[in-house]
């Protein structure tokens, strides 16, 4: 299982080229030890072809509305984002409101029962992230973006979310209530509320793609179809157990959790935390371990997943078995300091470190084949820095 050496691969099949339900995005808060700082970190997965990004900063003075000279209170709003697309799509936001706001996919749920019937609106809506733009612009605080950004939602744009307000935060103090909020939805559901007194108790908060709040977690499903599969597939198979599945589908043991859960605490600078947000070391860190047996390490159980070092040949659940041009593709972070003139820092490209390789499409022609992905044509070997916007 070098990861240095290419493997040739298993032909995919249909069901596998649909990435599985723990796969769109890692987010962190962290504020560190001595509260000198705090730092708001998103790394985005998905399909390699889309590591071509613009980071945006628009300004725009509108006026609230057109009956009114006032302008909105955050005309400027900063971004990550894509070519031809006029919104993050990360959901990675600063405005000049000094809001900071990252989110981790919760959806489609795996129960998809709650999106049929269920009473949620089709007509009448706006699409998630006009509402995420517009909010931040004409807010000046989070209690007022909880209450407009689920106005006119469809139900079906579901995320956790995190929003930092930079504003309240002073170096070296405890954190005021309302500093950082909590939003999340599905169908008929939504909740919001403040988290500023856990980031205060623990020093961090993450997302991973899992329903932090336990209500949206059961009416999700979490421990519905895939879970139960999983479990199936280790009894059949005696590689893993049942209590493995259960923690693979929690919030707060699955592995993405424990790792930040076990170096969260060694980070006080920024650039500590951008090796957590960043932190891929499957082949030596049994944190991402699952199955049984030496071959068990697993490159999707990370901050920042690698699917194209999935091995074939060993046995995983479905939701870590998707070996394919999938994975970590960038990382954003931001602090106190960098939030006041709009600023972050960015990598783009897949993970890599001493014990996984620099990504190259050419390593990989039966994944990521020329044909399949064009980008391969443009950048080949995605080597490169931290850059600061």
């Amino acid at each position: 299982n070098d990861p240095n050496n290419p493997r040739k691969r298993k032909k995919l099949t249909k069901k596998q080229h649909h990435p599985p339900i723990l796969s769109h995005c890692s987010a962190v808060v962290k504020l560190t030890k001595d509260k000198s700082d705090l730092f708001v970190g998103h790394g985005t997965w998905d399909d390699l072809n889309t590591m071509i990004k613009l980071f945006r900063c628009y300004n725009f003075p509108f006026r609230l509305n057109k009956n009114s000279s006032a302008l909105v209170p955050a005309p400027i709003v900063t971004f990550s984002g894509y070519p031809g697309v006029l919104v993050s799509g990360d959901d990675f936001y600063i405005t000049s409101q000094g809001l900071a706001l990252i989110s981790s996919e919760i959806g489609p749920a795996p129960n998809p029962d709650i999106y049929v019937n269920k009473g949620y609106t089709t007509t009448n809506i706006r699409m998630s992230a006009l509402r995420i733009i517009v909010g931040l612009r004409i807010c000046t605080d989070i209690p007022s973006l909880a209450n407009i950004l689920y106005i006119q939602d469809s139900g079906t744009g579901n995320n956790d979310w995190l929003v930092v307000d930079y504003k309240k935060f002073t170096p070296g103090s405890s954190l005021p209530p309302n500093t950082v909020w909590y939003f999340g939805s599905y169908p008929k559901m939504i909740k919001t509320y403040d988290v500023t007194d856990t980031i205060n108790k623990q020093g961090y908060l993450g997302l991973y793609n899992i329903p932090m709040d336990s209500d949206l977690y059961n009416f999700g499903g979490w421990l519905g179809s895939n879970a139960t599969d999983a479990i199936k597939q280790g009894e059949k198979s005696g590689d893993w157990t049942k209590q493995s599945v259960l923690d693979l589908y929690s919030y707060d043991k699955n592995p993405r959790a424990l790792i930040v859960q076990a170096k969260h605490d060694s980070v006080a600078t920024l650039d500590d935390f951008k090796e957590l947000v960043r932190y891929n070391d499957y082949t030596a860190d049994c944190t991402s371990c699952f199955a049984a047996g030496p071959g068990g390490a697993n490159p999707w159980n990370a901050m920042l997943s690698r699917g194209d070092l999935v091995d074939p040949n060993t046995n995983y659940p479905a939701d870590l078995a998707y070996g394919n041009c999938f994975g970590g593709i960038d990382t954003k972070v931001v602090n106190s300091s960098l939030v006041k003139s709009l600023n972050y820092w960015v990598i783009m490209g897949p993970v890599h470190n001493d014990n996984l390789p620099v990504f190259k499409f050419s390593d990989n022609p039966d994944v990521c084949s020329t044909t399949d992905y064009p980008i391969s044509k443009v950048v080949d070997k995605w080597d490169f820095p931290w850059v600061k916007t």
